[in-house]
């Protein structure tokens, strides 16, 4: 996709399906490492996020599926704007939970839009180890 880049922290083969969130065929699965990460570059465009959904992956209660995280803003990858932050979460501890989550005004660089979105475990997840683990993610908002 030339106008969104996907990164993780974590090798990973093609995570450009997690841009669909009717996937159920593939799920990302980072390494056992804490502070995992996602991140959305758009390259053409800056966002002014409104709120996000994600999608957990197929194994039901108690899965390896995400307790704690902070959804990340940034222009330069080098100063993060803490955009949500989530902790000890059980919205998302089911086979394909999905949820959208809203985001509040957090700071007056929100006006001026992300080009990076990142979210970013914080702890461990449901399973008690350090591995992030989701099938898809929407970002929402304003794109300028």
């Amino acid at each position: 996709n030339d106008e969104i880049r996907i990164t993780s922290s974590g090798k990973s083969s093609n995570i450009d399906y997690i841009l669909n969130i009717h996937n159920k065929s593939s799920t990302y699965w980072s390494p056992f490492s804490p502070n995992q990460w996602i991140c959305f570059e758009f390259r053409k465009h800056k966002i002014v996020p409104s709120n996000y959904t994600i999608k957990s992956y197929s194994y039901g209660v108690g899965g390896c599926h995400l307790k704690s995280w902070v959804l990340e803003g940034s222009n330069d990858q080098n100063i993060w704007t803490n955009i949500d932050e989530q902790n000890n979460c059980s919205i998302l501890n089911t086979a394909f939970g999905v949820h959208t989550f809203s985001i509040g005004k957090k700071s007056n660089l929100e006006k001026d839009g992300y080009k990076y979105i990142r979210i970013r475990q914080t702890s461990r997840n449901w399973h008690d180890d350090d591995r992030l683990v989701l099938t898809s993610m929407e970002l929402y908002g304003k794109i300028i």
